[in-house]
């Protein structure tokens, strides 16, 4: 049987990610990954959108993407890949209208519960994910 973490993984592979000259854009992966490396770090499962939002740009830019992490935050959240408190921002197809949104609502966002929860208590579950998320940045 899947463990919710494959399950969630098996969602993150369906969305729908942007894209250029026939190669999609790394961000969403990058947020996804970024979050995934600091379960660890930080006993918070959520983080604040103004506190994360230049760490994450440094790791979209790191796994080689260009620009921002609106619009990755709000396709992810939109398709129900992260969780939110604190205002839900209205899903925008643009990076300076999804900055916007999320800078007047300043959500808190973050993994799924019961993925926090098993990539927390397992290393070998993060370990895998880790590796399942850095192969949709070639994808």
């Amino acid at each position: 049987m899947d463990s919710v973490t494959d399950m969630w993984m098996s969602k993150v592979r369906a969305s729908k990610r942007g894209s250029a000259n026939g190669k999609r854009h790394p961000h969403q992966p990058a947020v996804l990954i970024w979050l995934v490396e600091t379960a660890h770090i930080d006993s918070s499962r959520m983080v604040n959108w103004t506190n994360s939002k230049s760490q994450l740009t440094r790791a979209i830019k790191s796994k080689g993407g260009q620009g921002s992490p609106e619009s990755p935050i709000t396709a992810l959240l939109k398709a129900g890949i992260l969780e939110i408190t604190g205002g839900n921002p209205s899903s925008t197809a643009s990076a300076p209208a999804a900055r916007l949104a999320l800078n007047q609502v300043n959500p808190n966002f973050g993994l799924p519960i019961d993925v926090w929860n098993e990539i927390t208590n397992d290393s070998g579950m993060k370990n895998r994910l880790l590796k399942q998320l850095e192969t949709q940045l070639d994808k």
